[in-house]
């Protein structure tokens, strides 16, 4: 049996290469780990793509590193486009989840593959003030790296008017 269930609505699943392409497209994402005592705990987070790979960053300590080093098991998940159509009752979205086994990055060469991915992914500095800026707060970060053991997407573009719902 696998550990990982099949979509329920099948319909709206997408091929992995699409989720892959759907968390391509994202850069916010939900990190959840397994907390004390079993419980969940979810973080909000930044991230970018590196070599098939989720990278993150956080502090030097806390608790989201004290729940990865305890059980490296993560689940990741991305909305890179939701939008509420109120006067149907419904949603358009994309989605994709992934679980996956999460560790710090320890290599020095590896660290700056990410810390310079972040930095210039998700900012629009220019290079010398990206540069000091990594030189700066490097040092000081931690950078995890989820490796994917399943991914999958889920998408919605459409959808049909509630009077038509209600005819079925």
């Amino acid at each position: 049996m696998s550990a990982f269930r099949p979509l329920r609505r099948k319909d709206r699943a997408v091929s992995p290469e699409a989720a892959w392409a759907l968390l391509e497209k994202g850069h916010y994402g939900t990190l959840a780990v397994t907390g004390d005592d079993g419980f969940p705990y979810a973080v909000p987070i930044n991230y970018v793509l590196v070599d098939g790979e989720i990278c993150l960053h956080t502090g030097k300590q806390g608790y989201l590193l004290d729940c990865i080093r305890r059980d490296r098991r993560v689940c990741f998940s991305v909305v890179p486009m939701a939008r509420l159509i109120p006067e149907h009752v419904t949603e358009v979205y994309e989605s994709v989840l992934v679980f996956g086994e999460a560790r710090v990055a320890e290599d020095p060469q590896d660290r700056q593959k990410i810390l310079r991915a972040l930095t210039f992914r998700l900012g629009t500095a220019p290079q010398d003030i990206g540069e000091a800026y990594l030189e700066k707060n490097g040092p000081r970060t931690t950078l995890i790296r989820i490796k994917p053991l399943h991914i999958s997407g889920k998408s919605h573009p459409s959808y049909v008017p509630i009077e038509e719902r209600l005819k079925q």
